[in-house]
């Protein structure tokens, strides 16, 4: 089964639990649940995302492959 995530698993995340720099097991466990074909999300999240945050822009730049959206 795959999963969709939307702006808000992403945003959550950064802003209020697991924010990149303190907890970067969960960003690295996104990509690895990609990479097995278990989640991915939309353009239209990457946009949203895009237009929150810099530093989550520069994670999925880094992290995710264009696949992933």
């Amino acid at each position: 089964m795959k999963y969709l995530l939307d702006t808000n698993v992403f945003s959550q995340a950064h802003y209020e639990h697991y924010h990149p720099h303190i907890f970067p097991g969960f960003w690295d466990w996104l990509s690895h649940l990609h990479k097995e074909g278990r989640i991915c999300s939309l353009q239209m999240v990457k946009q949203e995302l895009i237009d929150e945050d810099e530093l989550l822009l520069k994670w999925m730049e880094k992290e995710l492959p264009e696949s992933f959206f």
